[in-house]
């Protein structure tokens, strides 16, 4: 079940738990490249590249908006490896040599839905409790002054 409200959050890949967050993409020229993931969410990706990892994936590409997406297979491993089409709808200068694609998901299959809604709900439940204790430790201290 989808919760509307954070269907486009993008949660940021937790590198301690997951031995890689780099991601394989494969553009429509057969091109594989490695590029390191950012951000997930319900509905996308967030890709960080270089420079010359661009270029071989968007050759002679002039431009890219949600109205003119770029299509590619993007892999890469949560629980288990993950394989899904996905359309490039943004890219953005991040510095001199790094770039950042923002990817749409195709469509996903019911087994990459559960994995990714499990993922998220899974960061958003450790960020919440996170919060939470905190609170809880002030409440206590005001309680005994």
């Amino acid at each position: 079940m989808k919760r509307q409200l954070i269907y486009h959050t993008p949660i940021a890949l937790d590198a301690q738990s997951y031995k890689t967050s780099e991601a394989s993409v494969l553009s429509g020229q057969g091109v594989h490249e490695r590029a390191t993931i950012k951000t997930i969410s319900r509905d996308g990706i967030c890709l960080n590249c270089d420079q010359e990892t661009l270029h071989r994936l968007l050759p002679n590409t002039p431009s890219v908006s949600p109205k003119c997406p770029v299509k590619v297979e993007v892999a890469f491993k949560l629980e288990s490896f993950l394989q899904i089409n996905a359309d490039v709808i943004c890219i953005r200068r991040l510095s001199k040599d790094t770039f950042q694609l923002e990817l749409r998901f195709g469509a996903l299959d019911a087994e990459a839905e559960c994995e990714i809604d499990a993922y998220i709900e899974h960061s958003l439940y450790k960020e919440k409790s996170k919060v939470v204790q905190p609170i809880r430790a002030m409440n206590e201290y005001s309680a005994v002054a």
